[in-house]
């Protein structure tokens, strides 16, 4: 498809929703309690993505009469990988300067990551999106990309059978089987499982099978509401019909992500199918020529953030998780702390933007490289010396300040095997009371020489519900 074509089929407000939901996940990531639902921005994420891939997949199909998936892919892969490198190479940096202790998860992730597996390694290893004592996996947030690098993989080519063999009327019914197929798996997972249920928690939230509804109820959406067949020259009764399906998907939403909660044992069954619904009904408004509610979501501040909201959303729990104040950051107003760190996500989205996104996106780089054989020889060593020093940078940083984090990490005080699950047996009624998992064992020896320590009880990879019981045992000990 030609940039004039793509230009055409650019929607504004669409990026103003995609505002509203990486919103919603930054506000939930940072810890706002009047937002518990904000984890559902992702799925508004999904039913965007569902419908605006299909939509560029069909109009192909329409003017070529064919699919050029080596052209798909290609663009996929240019807007998506060289800002996904980028944040990669830098958490790398990152982290082995500043958080030795999570170099070896973010190298043992990198692979899952690269190659679209990460909600797949993320459910073997019973990863709960929800729980975590400690540090979270600094690039645990990919999840979703993961989903919908599986979802850019798969659909095209299904997408076209069914075009050839069953006719663009189907489309729209294999997507909507797709769709109920996966909210039956949601279904059954959320039955089967409990909060002792780790590992089906992990698989209800990051399993492709279990959270692929938004996507392909999007991509239903796509197949019948056709932008460009749409017309302004609508009866008020008509128009007024369509605002009202748009104010029903927003305020949808904003009960999703003000009244769910993921405490909720309902949350599982309903969240997820509700948000999807919510987001096609809001994108069934936001396409329409006659939409009113159109232009309140193209306010240059959303469109704003709503074009940046793919950096947005890979830096923001990388730049969270590293900067937690009173952790990684001396305590100081919680208010100016929270700022900075959106601040400082918003300045990195922007450059990534800038300097990485949209000129792989439009082809500059590329182009550049593709004009070096007709440039004089002397030009073309320049260049070419300019390319080398560059990769050569990036090797040394990313490389040297990896083995440091690993040297860093190696020669740290080790703790002995014994020490490994540590419950001190001498329990006096002063002092402080200490339950946790690693960082309460490497922090031990640096607390009991400042103060009096009642009771530690600490374990490695201890997670949340664990942790629930043995702060209950704790107290019996302490109170008794």
């Amino acid at each position: 498809m030609t940039r004039s074509a793509k230009a055409n089929l650019y929607i504004a407000p669409i990026d103003g929703l995609r505002a509203i939901a990486v919103i919603a996940v930054l506000l939930y990531h940072l810890g706002v309690k009047q937002i518990p639902g904000g984890f559902l921005g992702v799925d508004l994420f999904f039913a965007i993505s569902g419908y605006v891939i299909t939509r560029l997949i069909l109009d192909s199909i329409e003017t070529a009469n064919a699919l050029d998936l080596r052209q798909f892919y290609f663009a996929r892969v240019r807007r998506l990988l060289p800002a996904l490198l980028f944040v990669l190479l830098a958490t790398l940096v990152a982290v082995a300067l500043f958080a030795p202790d999570a170099i070896h998860r973010v190298i043992s992730d990198l692979p899952y990551v690269l190659t679209g597996s990460n909600n797949w390694h993320l459910v073997a290893l019973h990863q709960d999106y929800f729980q975590s004592a400690g540090r979270p996996p600094l690039l645990q947030h990919t999840w979703s990309l993961s989903v919908e690098t599986q979802f850019y993989l798969v659909w095209p080519v299904v997408l076209y059978l069914i075009w050839r063999k069953f006719g663009k009327a189907n489309i729209a019914r294999i997507a909507l089987l797709i769709s109920f197929s996966s909210a039956v798996a949601l279904f059954i997972f959320s039955l089967q499982a409990d909060s002792a249920s780790v590992g089906r928690i992990s698989h209800i939230y990051f399993g492709t099978d279990t959270h692929s509804l938004g996507l392909f109820l999007g991509s239903a959406l796509a197949v019948s509401w056709v932008p460009r067949n749409l017309t302004a020259n609508i009866t008020q009764r008509a128009q007024d019909f369509i605002d009202g399906i748009g104010l029903f998907g927003f305020f949808g939403l904003l009960c999703t992500f003000l009244f769910i909660s993921e405490s909720n044992p309902t949350a599982y069954k309903l969240a997820f199918p509700l948000a999807a619904i919510f987001s096609c009904a809001s994108i069934t408004s936001l396409v329409h020529p006659a939409s009113r509610f159109a232009p309140l979501l193209s306010w240059k501040p959303l469109l704003w953030i709503g074009q940046r909201s793919y950096g947005i959303y890979l830096w923001h729990w990388i730049v969270f998780q590293m900067t937690r104040p009173s952790v990684d950051l001396a305590a100081g107003s919680a208010l100016a702390l929270d700022v900075a760190r959106i601040l400082l996500v918003l300045a990195l989205s922007d450059i990534s933007l800038r300097y990485i996104e949209i000129p792989f996106r439009r082809g500059k780089v590329q182009n550049w490289f593709r004009g070096m054989k007709y440039r004089t020889p002397i030009i073309r060593k320049r260049q070419q010396v300019f390319v080398s020093t560059v990769l050569g940078l990036v090797i040394v940083l990313t490389g040297g300040a990896t083995a440091t984090a690993y040297y860093r990490d190696a020669h740290a005080p080790q703790l002995k095997k014994s020490e490994l699950t540590l419950i001190e047996k001498s329990v006096t009624k002063e002092g402080i009371w200490l339950t946790g998992d690693s960082i309460i064992l490497g922090a031990r020896y640096k607390l009991e020489q400042q103060y009096p320590l009642a009771l530690v009880n600490a374990r490695v990879g201890r997670q949340i519900d664990e942790l629930i019981s043995a702060v209950t045992s704790d107290h019996s000990q302490v109170t008794n």
